[in-house]
């Protein structure tokens, strides 16, 4: 074992958000944690959490079940209580600034008028961790922003979730196993070349 990471997919807990495309980053930790046959499990710090061996690291995936709005509540506890280095933790979230699809990874940045990137980044105190944006599009009307988040995938875009969640998993492991510089010329490679 080397390093210890945190790996935290955004979403809202419940039934109800389950298949919702606000739902994107728990969407990706179930998948990845069902390719390693382990489950979530419920924790003291207001989060689902699944350890897993991930590239020969320890990794905490996390799932805030604090609601969106408020997920910054439940990070900064496992930050707190984990000890983890700002370096070794990545925060998964659905984007509608990019197309349906489109999956990018950065070092730091703002929210974007994301509401738990808000949360989390005046929970931490700081812009200064990654996060991998998910793609849901914008094809909506911007007063419909709330409606277009909590609804559900189209039939079309159902049947592109498998690729999509395949392709951020890769991501993943390879933040972990090669760093996030690599990864994002790795993933800036692969976009000029398609």
């Amino acid at each position: 074992m080397q390093d210890k990471y945190l790996i935290v997919g955004l979403g809202n807990p419940g039934r109800k958000y389950s298949k919702t495309r606000h739902n994107c980053g728990f969407l990706i930790l179930d998948q990845l944690a069902d390719d390693a046959r382990e489950k979530f499990k419920k924790s003291k710090f207001q989060s689902e959490i699944c350890d897993l061996v991930l590239e020969r690291n320890s990794a905490i995936l996390a799932k805030p079940q604090t609601f969106m709005n408020n997920s910054g509540l439940a990070v900064s506890e496992l930050c707190r209580f984990y000890k983890i280095e700002l370096s070794n933790f990545l925060v998964i979230y659905d984007d509608t600034d990019l197309p349906f699809g489109k999956i990018r990874l950065r070092p730091q940045g703002s929210a974007g008028g994301h509401n738990g990137m808000k949360s989390i980044i005046s929970h931490l105190g700081t812009k200064d961790f990654a996060r991998l944006r998910i793609g849901i599009g914008g094809e909506y009307a911007k007063e419909n922003m709330a409606d277009y988040v909590l609804s559900s995938f189209s039939k079309n875009e159902n049947a592109k979730l498998d690729e999509i969640k395949t392709q951020a998993i890769i991501t993943i492991r390879n933040f972990i196993s090669i760093g996030i510089d690599k990864t994002m010329n790795l993933i800036n490679t692969e976009e000029k070349t398609n």
